[in-house]
């Protein structure tokens, strides 16, 4: 997703600098985001009690979050959509990444 974010922005331009960042780490990574004021918005994915904890945290300095706590890639299947392809799709999406996506 950063990566197409990146093209974009050179496609349209006129994105200020440092607007997006992908920060991959252990806890202590996290925890220093989630407590950090320069993180305006904080996207976490993971269980529900790690959800209350981030969820707090933010909150207490004002932030915002985003969570994906605890669920396994909901999908939505419309009348029109073609059912074996949608039965694909949902299957990999649960299976073939763990419901991270």
């Amino acid at each position: 997703v950063n990566k197409l974010m990146e093209e974009v922005i050179a496609e349209f331009g006129d994105a200020p600098e440092g607007l997006t960042a992908l920060i991959i780490g252990g806890r202590d990574v996290g925890e220093a985001l989630v407590v950090d004021p320069r993180s305006a918005i904080v996207s976490a994915t993971g269980s529900t009690e790690m959800g209350r904890k981030v969820g707090v945290e933010v909150a207490r300095r004002f932030g915002r979050s985003i969570l994906e706590l605890g669920g396994n890639n909901a999908g939505i299947v419309t009348e029109s959509a073609n059912p074996e392809l949608a039965l694909r799709g949902i299957l990999f999406s649960a299976v073939g990444t763990a419901g991270q996506r």
